[in-house]
């Protein structure tokens, strides 16, 4: 088709992403593969996500269309997204043996759950600073992982920290017992 240019190309696969993401929450809109041409699977996709809406079931994407697409993929990525990490850690970022900081009451928090799973260090208690037995746990943390001992918490550590949490309580039921 002469016009069928039109509809290839980057903002076709952009709306059978939103499409996509939207139908995975959605189990009343099609799901379609992003490949960026508008054909019978995206204009089905787009008829069952305006019935979904309440649209004119065209298979077309106007304006009204298109901005309710947008939103619902809004929507759709909060609860599809994984979560984010907390504390939002920079690459840079140190803190110190002796130092005092807000996300040291997680980070020990974490190490005290996680001594309860494993051996090798003594649990911290949760105070905001980075203490012996803080150091300790993150010495421990940084020895299983393979990196220098220094017990600060650096991006490394958080990481691996992190890793070693999520693996070992997962959903919060793991390692009960």
């Amino acid at each position: 088709m002469r016009g069928e240019a039109f509809f290839v190309g980057k903002p076709v696969e952009s709306l059978q992403a939103m499409l996509r993401q939207i139908a995975a929450v959605e189990a009343s809109v099609d799901s379609v593969i992003p490949n960026g041409r508008f054909g019978q699977d995206t204009a089905r996709a787009v008829a069952s996500f305006q019935r979904f809406a309440h649209l004119p079931q065209t298979g077309k994407v106007d304006l009204a269309t298109w901005n309710a697409i947008v939103a619902a993929f809004e929507r759709a990525a909060v609860d599809i997204a994984p979560p984010v990490t907390i504390p939002i850690w920079q690459i840079s970022q140190v803190i110190a043996p002796g130092e005092e900081n807000g996300h040291l009451y997680l980070i020990q928090g974490m190490l005290l759950s996680l001594s309860r799973l494993f051996g090798g260090f003594t649990p911290p208690q949760v105070n905001g600073r980075l203490d012996e037995p803080t150091a300790a746990a993150l010495r421990w943390i940084q020895r299983t992982g393979g990196l220098p001992e220094t017990g600060a918490l650096d991006n490394a550590t958080w990481r691996k920290l992190s890793s070693l949490y999520r693996s070992a309580w997962g959903d919060g039921t793991m390692g009960r017992g």
